[in-house]
């Protein structure tokens, strides 16, 4: 919250003041309320009825991972660096200078959430989220930060696109190797913690999942919760008809039809104004 505040004053200036008043105002109000309930339903205010230990025993609600073990881990690890789950942030990276020159309240919020949440997260004690694919606390940040993808392709180089084509399909298989099976099954079998709990550094989900894809395509259909984790896959194994999951995907289908089509006579009419 106190990066959107500055964003406000940082591009409203004087006349941001009153509006980040009103923030404030209605954040403090929420957060309040939230302090309430927790006290009505767990005894304490500050106890949110998340556990406080998992396997093992191991504390949850601390800060006791090293800073900069923490940072490692979301920069440059295998399992959890946001470069490797989230490709596209390199071109919003990129496109950062251009977006502060366009609107610099949102240039904050894309350069600033991203900065509090990774110094927040990398000394959690289980700042790698639990069993997951990719560095899950991190998603809110990187979404914001993704603002600052639309201005770096805006007036981009030849080199530029030609990166942004690459990044993309590159995390378009990164996304679809971690849906094509299920992570749990990845996760325990690639030795996602050692025997206290603590996240393995060298543990490659990416390595595991094509080790798995490869491994179901010339096998048998494997039980819930293992095998090709699609909805319509485990949901046929649960019993639901041919019929209703063509249906329930027809749907899907339809609606991005739709979406692109949208999308597509947006970008035209955008193109014929300019």
């Amino acid at each position: 919250m106190p990066i959107f505040l500055i964003a406000l004053i940082v591009r409203d200036r004087e006349k941001g003041w009153s509006a980040a008043a009103a923030l404030a105002v209605a954040s403090g109000a929420c957060v309040a309320l939230l302090l309430w309930r927790n006290a009505y339903l767990h005894g304490s205010p500050f106890e949110f009825g998340y556990p406080t230990a998992a396997e093992g025993g191991k504390a949850l609600n601390t800060f006791q991972t090293p800073l900069v073990m923490g940072l490692l881990g979301f920069l440059v690890s295998p399992g959890k660096s946001v470069f490797l789950f989230s490709l596209p942030i390199l071109l919003a990276l990129l496109g950062l200078p251009r977006l502060w020159r366009r609107d610099r309240g949102l240039a904050v919020v894309a350069a600033g959430a991203p900065i509090v949440y990774l110094l927040f997260f990398a000394t959690y004690t289980q700042w790698e989220g639990g069993y997951c694919y990719g560095p899950r606390y991190l998603v809110p940040a990187l979404a914001l930060l993704g603002l600052g993808i639309g201005p770096g392709l805006e007036a981009a180089s030849r080199r530029i696109r030609l990166l942004a084509i690459a990044v993309f399909i590159a995390g378009f298989f990164v996304q679809a190797l971690g849906s094509a099976t299920s992570f749990l099954e990845a996760d325990v079998a690639g030795g996602y913690y050692d025997a206290q709990y603590n996240y393995r550094m060298s543990f490659s989900p990416i390595a595991m999942h094509v080790h798995l894809l490869l491994q179901y395509a010339t096998s048998a259909a494997a039980p819930i919760g293992q095998g090709f984790d699609k909805w319509w896959v485990f949901l046929s194994k649960a019993g639901v008809s041919t019929g209703a999951l063509l249906f329930l995907g027809g749907v899907l289908v339809a609606g991005a039809v739709i979406s692109v089509f949208w999308l597509r006579r947006e970008y035209s009419t955008r193109v014929e104004s300019a």
